[in-house]
């Protein structure tokens, strides 16, 4: 089989990381993976970019910045149905296609050149522009119109939301597109809209259990400098402002946790210089991490990964928590809540700082029950989110789609 990957750009976040996973886990397979990004490094020749020529490149963002939206892209549905012609490609598969770099109505045209496998990271697939809807239900009713949050990612400067998603409905729908959700939350939402007849499989996203294990905490927290007589809190986000990752709740809690002298914070991220910390609090910033084998460290490490998110889909960061054997500390939302249970974190209230500030201090009242939960992490990560299960699974529905039994 030859498959194409098609994403925004190789580096980044959760979609980035699949991408990756899925481009390299099969060498040395009977599955050839081609790669095409909207936008990339040149000098990288191992995958290609839609836009790699100045030209096109500028008018895709000016485009970018002028338009809400994108109806259609002729230049980049060429390239990727140059691309599937190309490599005799079998099936597209598509992974984030919201970074403004291909249009809605683009998923359709491909799909008539070969068929499509769509992996939802997020809800915007099934929303007028929304990447999560939060407590809003009328891409449920269908008509997004007056949107009541244009501000969300991906914002809207005009109310058009309802015309995107009817463009959607005709796009993304009757054109045998099998879509893959990582979590039982956002196959739950897919049921509720109107996709809810199209074919749509779960596969949890997993991660390189060899690449994230547990380390040794004393010696770890001397190469980085990090307290051995606190209690030391990760969190990580790639920009700390983000919409869906609440920081700022963080802060709030932190400024109700009692002795907080007794406290480290380490943080990954690109933090706004705006951000104050409360005096007595330690706090380690180191910036924003790409490097696994330092992230796999600063998770280890760490007593608790805290990851306050008010939206979320099947976060990779919780999984490498688990199998750098670290629990994790959450806001009970999206598929956070299939990820973690009382063996290996604490789920609280969605938005409740107070509650978040209760279960950091409730942690540590039991040393022996958080270094029971560090193995069960392990244990879990080992067991349900390894990449060789993932890459199973996704060969499996490779074959299946292939074979036309989907």
């Amino acid at each position: 089989m030859n498959i194409l990957l098609v994403n925004t750009t190789y580096q980044g976040g959760g979609a980035e990381k699949v991408t990756r996973q899925l481009f390299h886990g099969f060498d040395n397979t009977d599955i050839q993976m081609h790669l095409l990004v909207g936008r990339g490094d040149p000098s990288d020749s191992s995958y290609e970019i839609i836009y790699d020529k100045k030209i096109p490149y500028f008018f895709s963002r000016a485009y970018g910045k002028l338009a809400p939206y994108r109806k259609y892209d002729r230049y980049a549905t060429k390239r990727i149905i140059d691309t599937v012609k190309k490599y005799h490609i079998d099936i597209v598969h598509l992974q984030n296609i919201h970074g403004n770099y291909m249009g809605i109505r683009d998923v359709a045209k491909i799909s008539r050149h070969c068929r499509v496998i769509w992996t939802l990271h997020d809800m915007w697939a099934l929303t007028g522009h929304c990447a999560h809807a939060f407590d809003c239900t009328k891409w449920i009713d269908g008509n997004c119109t007056g949107c009541p949050k244009p501000e969300t990612y991906p914002s809207i400067r005009t109310d058009i939301a309802g015309r995107m998603l009817d463009t959607k409905k005709k796009s993304f729908s009757g054109n045998r597109i099998v879509y893959v959700s990582p979590s039982r939350w956002l196959y739950d939402r897919f049921k509720e809209s109107f996709l809810k007849d199209e074919t749509i499989e779960v596969i949890h996203n997993g991660i390189d259990i060899h690449n994230f294990m547990p380390g040794d905490v004393i010696l770890l927290r001397e190469k980085y400098n990090i307290p051995q007589d606190k209690h030391v809190l990760l969190f990580a986000a790639s920009n700390l402002n983000s919409q869906f990752r609440s920081f700022k709740h963080l802060l709030m809690a932190l400024e109700l946790l009692e002795n907080k002298s007794g406290y480290c914070l380490v943080v990954l991220g690109n933090c706004d210089d705006q951000i104050t910390f409360p005096p007595e609090f330690q706090v380690m910033q180191m910036g924003y991490v790409t490097d696994e084998k330092k992230m796999n460290e600063l998770y280890a490490l760490s007593d608790a990964y805290i990851t306050p998110s008010l939206a979320d889909n099947f976060p990779c960061t919780t999984l490498e928590s688990f199998a750098s054997g670290t629990p994790v500390i959450a806001f009970a939302t999206g598929g956070l809540i299939e990820q973690i249970d009382p063996s290996t974190g604490w789920l609280v209230e969605c938005g409740n700082p107070k509650a978040l500030a209760d279960a950091i201090q409730t942690a540590f009242t039991d040393e022996a029950r958080l270094a029971t939960m560090r193995e069960n992490c392990r244990k879990k990560a080992e067991e349900l989110y390894s990449e060789e299960l993932m890459l199973e699974k996704y060969k499996a529905l490779y074959q299946k789609v292939y074979k036309g039994e989907l």
